[in-house]
């Protein structure tokens, strides 16, 4: 816990709270401001205790924990005045000579008090009893630079009320650092933001640009379209790779292009599926034996066609892939023979239709497999009324 005290100089006696002190009678009066951004969980009570050898000046204040803290008080000895501050967890009016604090001052702090003049004083607590590994800062009387009372730097209390940690050590909060900064899971010296700059890298605890190519973004395949991840360029800059093709492939789901296919559908624009590789789809006219090897997506007749050419009398014109009516008299049913009558095979009529032929009657003779006999073996092969004798129906 760290409190920043504005202090006007003076030589009042004031005692506030259960708390003893020396008497000394009050030729000047000045205004103490204290604040506190966070009271630790276990603080109910702080006390600041101020004297120049002459006169000693305590102030108690009740606070409320885990809040914030903002209270006033008067009168304070003027000169060389030495500062210190403890914590109690209790109220300030259970505070007895005899108490025990549960913070104590990380050492003394002397300030050059002049009465009507602000002086800023930075009082930095650690628990009572503990080893003094903390340290101790206060802004010279000009407002200059602060003065280092020794010890480690990098150390303080934290806000929840435990030792702050040094700068390159592990970290979850803010809270936890004396700097009040946890970048990367470790306490710097600077909030150190960009996705190129870590806390972690070179030197724990001090901010520095992430090595060259370090990831700062994530890979993205779109349509046919890969982009691999940005990268940092080692100077605290991410850079968006360039972007490629998939070539003969779309992208797949895991952000990158597919390397294989299972139809169609995982081939680009112009290329299609065989045997699990997408290779460049036939151009119409070319001879095909599936519609996945056209272009087109059609194959008809034998041939990638510009449209699906349904119809028996339609074919795929080979060379042109032109969908075409098949020239007359091209067979597109078979002949039919049943008991005596013979019905010849179905012909195209050369603007796309099929039509079937007029069936004719087998005389004295029955049908074979798919015509009229012209001969006869038995009277069975004939019709009925003729007979078979010599080889003919009669």
């Amino acid at each position: 816990m760290t409190s920043k005290w504005s202090l006007l100089g003076t030589s009042l006696i004031f005692i506030f709270g259960a708390v003893a002190c020396s008497h000394h009678e009050a030729t000047e009066v000045g205004v103490v401001e204290l604040t506190v951004t966070t009271v630790p969980a276990n603080v109910k009570c702080i006390s600041l205790t101020a004297t120049n050898g002459n006169s000693t000046v305590v102030r108690s204040f009740d606070v409320t924990p885990s809040q914030s803290a903002s209270v006033t008080a008067s009168g304070l000895p003027t000169g060389a005045v030495t500062l210190s501050e403890a914590a109690y967890n209790v109220p300030c009016a259970q505070v007895a000579g005899n108490t025990v604090p549960t913070w104590i001052s990380d050492g003394p702090v002397v300030v050059q008090l002049v009465s009507g003049q602000a002086t800023p004083v930075n009082l930095v607590l650690r628990r009572a009893g503990e080893a003094i590994i903390t340290n101790t800062f206060t802004d010279d009387v000009d407002g200059g630079s602060s003065v280092d009372s020794g010890g480690s730097s990098e150390a303080g209390v934290g806000v929840d009320g435990g030792t702050a940690k040094a700068n390159g050590a592990a970290c979850a909060a803010a809270g936890e650092c004396v700097s009040g900064f946890c970048s990367s899971g470790v306490c710097c010296s600077t909030s150190c933001t960009g996705i190129c700059y870590s806390c972690a890298a070179g030197i724990p605890g001090t901010c520095s640009a992430r090595v060259t190519n370090s990831p700062c973004g994530v890979a993205i395949c779109s349509g046919t379209t890969f982009t691999p991840a940005a990268t940092c360029d080692g100077s605290g800059a991410c850079k968006v790779g360039s972007s490629v093709s998939c070539g003969a492939y779309v992208c797949g789901t895991s952000a990158s292009c597919k390397t294989s296919c299972a139809s169609n559908t995982d081939c680009a624009t112009g290329y299609s599926c065989q045997s699990g590789a997408c290779v460049a789809a036939k151009v119409t006219g070319t001879a095909c034996a599936a519609a996945s090897e056209c272009a087109s997506g059609f194959c008809s007749g034998g041939v990638c066609c510009s449209t699906s050419c349904t119809g028996i009398c339609y074919s795929c014109t080979a060379g042109t892939g032109t969908c075409s009516a098949r020239v007359a008299n091209s067979p597109c049913g078979v002949a039919i023979c049943s008991g005596a009558t013979f019905t010849p095979a179905a012909t195209c009529d050369g603007g796309g239709a099929c039509k079937v032929g007029s069936s004719v009657g087998c005389g004295a003779y029955v049908c074979g497999t798919s015509a009229c006999k012209t001969s006869c073996a038995s009277n069975a092969d004939c019709t009925t009324g003729h007979t078979c004798k010599s080889g003919v129906c009669s």
